[in-house]
């Protein structure tokens, strides 16, 4: 059967998994991951000013808040249950419950490999082996040429 734009679109083709958040008493469902999110790049980066740009901490922060928004998951219908106008409120959760749903969502999204393209890696990491890269060979380094400059000033009387 070929698949058509709209079925390859909707294919719900991004693992998940439920993953236990003790402090809030249950389960959420989490999805990988979206590598290629535009206005999840957005959301990284935006927030600071010229004159006080965010800081790599506070980016790491984002990263993390927008990876709950793009992959926790209703358990029931699989629509996010978060949208970006939540950002705020997460931020005010507990951060160690917003970790480990952001770090299920990287961490799914880093073993997306089906059998075919775990061999196609095996297979250039093979080749990637077969490689022989020669040292060159050690040449005596060359004594620089004097110029004017470094040249020692004649005796007086010459």
């Amino acid at each position: 059967m070929s698949l058509s734009r709209e079925d390859i679109l909707n294919a719900l083709d991004l693992p998940t998994e439920e993953v236990e958040i003790p402090r809030w008493g249950g389960t959420v469902l989490v999805r990988a991951m979206p590598i290629a999110s535009t206005r999840y790049n957005l959301f990284i980066e935006k927030g600071g000013t010229l004159k006080s740009p965010l800081t790599e901490e506070e980016k790491m922060r984002r990263r993390y808040v927008g990876a709950v928004i793009l992959s926790a998951l209703d358990g029931d219908t699989e629509e996010r249950l978060f949208n970006w106008s939540d950002a705020h409120d997460i931020r005010e959760k507990h951060w160690n419950s917003v970790l480990l749903i952001a770090t299920k969502a990287f961490d799914l999204a880093s073993d997306q490999e089906d059998d075919e393209a775990a061999g196609a890696l095996a297979d250039l990491e093979l080749a990637a082996e077969d490689i022989v890269v020669e040292e060159p060979a050690e040449t005596p380094e060359a004594e620089p040429e004097q110029t004017d400059e470094d040249a020692p000033d004649p005796p007086k009387g010459e």
